[in-house]
């Protein structure tokens, strides 16, 4: 699988998770799908997936593949302040509320995220490794 398929197969996902989540949180209440399971989790889960797949992009960019730290910094970061804002979207859709503790899952799911993936790329280092340019042969 070539470099160049893996990062747009990775912004391809990212792009598609993430509208999947702001159309779900876009929904008024009386709209949402009627899933039995606690909001917290869901929260949890939501960006969990949403910072895995971040990280996952930024990883294979020119620019994030030496400095894993600054990366997970950036990561978390993204994932705790879209939480933040898309709480405060919730305000203006009915039967919706913001919730810290909502905001608080969705951090948490997001260091959870940044956790599996890790764990992942120590033992799948290859799938972040190679460039655009071995990839094309320009360089």
């Amino acid at each position: 699988m070539s470099y160049k398929f893996r990062k747009n197969a990775a912004l391809t996902a990212l792009v598609l998770y993430w509208g999947l989540i702001l159309t779900l949180t876009s929904l008024p209440q009386a709209n949402m799908p009627n899933v039995q399971t606690n909001d917290k989790v869901s929260h949890f889960l939501a960006y969990l997936g949403l910072a895995f797949l971040l990280y996952a992009y930024l990883r294979l960019r020119r620019g994030f593949n030496s400095d894993k730290k600054r990366l997970i910094i950036i990561v978390i970061a993204t994932a705790s302040l879209y939480g933040a804002l898309d709480e405060l979207h919730q305000l203006f859709v009915p039967g919706r509320s913001a919730d810290v503790i909502d905001w608080i899952a969705d951090t948490l799911g997001a260091i959870a995220g940044i956790i599996v993936i890790t764990g992942i790329e120590k033992y799948l280092p290859s799938l972040f490794m190679g460039n655009e340019a071995a990839d094309t042969g320009n360089g």
